[in-house]
């Protein structure tokens, strides 16, 4: 059987050249930085076309390549060649075709990889160019992916910010940081901010930067997401390669042991693991600990390998595994009520779609319009319905 495309590997990290800045970035910086989430890559896409595209982007040009880069940047490492077939053609719907053609093609690499020289799009920088570098330095310096909210007080202070700093670098400044004290957490505006501010602001000097397990203001993502969502891989993995499933005991204590191990062990991987396999020990049957899991374990904590045969999955699985997606693909995450309905309505609707797929659709999406902010429901689950319910095609954008 092959392993299970049901998910994304958890620890997933592409590589990624540092854009191009006009202010100087120290060598130590650039290497610092070369790697992030799907979000920072993106947002590190979207800078290198605001600096090199002649007169910068319109707040809708800038929307639309944004919501590709992110796309682009997640199915890169799956087929590149589709992956850049895909972004080129929002491309070539957004972009003049003189743009298209004698400036993006002409130096596609800088703008997808950061390589090679940044094309000359005339002048000065504007004061939009300016502040979606400083965003960028955010997106890629601060631990934790910014929320879409963050991101946009972000970068309309940046673009006052850069807009100001010309008549008073002082006042501008004051201004820009009192912003940010109401955006940020506060130990990640003090620890983070104030300790790199010349990074930040100007792209110059050394990024020292915190391990990615920390929260910002409740939205740290830990190696690329929430210690929440990965203790939800982590169970989906139990019940997916444990014979017969888990029961609902079971499931709550692993995921409980799972959260602790996603939290601790970015700090001792290997004392999260002893704690974790301590409460292994105390649920499963001996058995299924040492023939299953312990011959499994590297599928089982971090997704790699293959997973073990387990027989024709149950509703449980099934269902456990379209809870995951949901923990994964929503925005924010899920609150302990949302994941525990979602839950339950998935059992049913796992169990009654091989009677009828239209009328446990039906019923289970009745269930999440009650469950889900209506803005959520429409603009996420529906416009990426097919993942969210068989694991079928991409996982939203989730900021």
């Amino acid at each position: 059987m092959k392993s299970t495309t049901i998910l994304p590997q958890l620890l997933v990290a592409f590589a990624l050249q540092a854009p191009a800045f006009a202010a100087p970035v120290s060598p130590s910086v650039a290497f610092t930085v070369q790697q992030g989430s799907t979000s920072t890559q993106a947002a590190a896409i979207l800078n290198r076309f605001e600096q090199g595209i002649p007169g910068g982007l319109t707040t809708s040009q800038r929307d639309q390549i944004r919501q590709a880069a992110e796309s682009y940047a997640r199915d890169r490492g799956t087929s590149q060649a589709n992956a850049q077939k895909q972004f080129e053609g929002v491309l070539q719907t957004v972009l003049n075709p003189s743009v298209y053609n004698d400036v993006y093609l002409a130096n596609r690499d800088y703008f997808l990889s950061g390589r090679g020289q940044r094309p000359q799009s005339g002048g000065s920088r504007t004061g939009n160019q300016e502040a979606s570098a400083i965003l960028t330095r955010f997106e890629r310096g601060i631990p934790g992916d910014l929320t879409t909210t963050q991101r946009d007080q972000i970068r309309q202070a940046a673009e006052t910010y850069a807009r100001d700093r010309v008549t008073s670098q002082a006042n501008a400044q004051q201004q820009f940081e009192g912003t940010l004290q109401t955006i940020l957490n506060p130990s990640v505006y003090n620890d983070v901010y104030l300790a790199n501010r010349d990074y930040f602001l100007s792209g110059r000097g050394q990024l020292s930067r915190t391990p990615r397990g920390g929260n910002n203001a409740g939205t740290g993502r830990g190696a690329n997401q929430s210690t929440s969502t990965q203790a939800a891989a982590i169970l989906n993995r139990f019940e997916q390669g444990i014979p017969g499933g888990l029961t609902t005991s079971q499931r709550d204590q692993i995921r409980q042991a799972a959260e602790t191990y996603a939290r601790d062990r970015g700090t001792s991987q290997a004392n999260a693991q002893q704690q974790f396999e301590g409460t292994l020990q105390a649920v499963l049957n001996p058995s299924v600990y040492n023939d299953v899991y312990v011959a499994n374990r590297n599928y089982f904590l971090s997704g790699q390998g293959q997973r073990p045969q387990a027989g024709t999955r149950t509703s449980s699985q099934d269902a456990s595994a379209i809870l995951t997606r949901f923990e994964r693909g929503i925005p924010g995450g899920l609150t302990t009520s949302q994941r525990d309905q979602i839950r339950q309505a998935a059992e049913t609707y796992a169990r009654d779609r091989g009677t009828s797929q239209a009328n446990a659709q039906k019923q289970f999406e009745g269930t999440l319009q009650t469950i889900l902010n209506p803005s959520v429901y429409n603009d996420v689950y529906l416009a990426r319905r097919a993942y969210f319910l068989s694991g079928q095609g991409g996982a939203p954008n989730r900021r």
